[in-house]
């Protein structure tokens, strides 16, 4: 009788089988490195037409659009620092550096310990510059701690008039 139930019960339960699910379309291959640094090149010349020495671009979409890093953003600074007239300079914790070093489609990447100050690092590389631009999606935090690292004027980088050289750089 115990047997009988079971078998009653397991038939109850029992699923009908699923349908082979349909074929999915294969993703385009992955962009050349070319790609980003034509970005880069268009990126560089809007910041130049902007008076900007350098764009720093934080974790975002269009960290990803300019440099091929998708990233999410984390208490432990990365974030590209593009020079209007000179490298894509990478800035992230050493721990990180040979991950990025594998995707990222940068020039020079600078690496800090965690015993160290990202944002310093960031003012020496910046040091004597007069004005950059910041990726409009960065954290007022972050900002703030960048503009106490230099004293180049710092502007957001989205709101300029026909369209900053990031405001609405990766589709979508």
């Amino acid at each position: 009788m115990i047997g009988a139930g079971a078998a009653a019960a397991g038939g109850v339960l029992s699923s009908p089988p699923l349908a082979a699910a349909p074929e999915a379309t294969p993703l385009p291959p992955p962009l050349k490195p070319e790609a980003f640094r034509d970005r880069q090149a268009k990126l560089r010349a809007e910041a130049k037409a902007r008076g900007l020495d350098a764009l720093f671009v934080a974790p975002s979409t269009n960290l990803a659009y300019s440099a091929n890093l998708a990233i999410g953003r984390s208490e432990r600074l990365t974030a590209l620092l593009l020079f209007a007239d000179g490298p894509a300079v990478l800035i992230t914790p050493s721990f990180e550096e040979a991950n990025h070093k594998r995707t990222a489609v940068v020039d020079d990447v600078k690496t800090w310990q965690e015993d160290e100050d990202p944002i310093a690092l960031f003012g020496k590389l910046v040091s004597g510059k007069k004005a950059l631009g910041v990726e409009g999606s960065t954290s007022f935090g972050t900002v703030t701690a960048l503009s106490g690292a230099t004293a180049a004027k710092i502007e957001d980088a989205r709101i300029w008039p026909s369209r900053g050289p990031t405001s609405g750089c990766a589709p979508g």
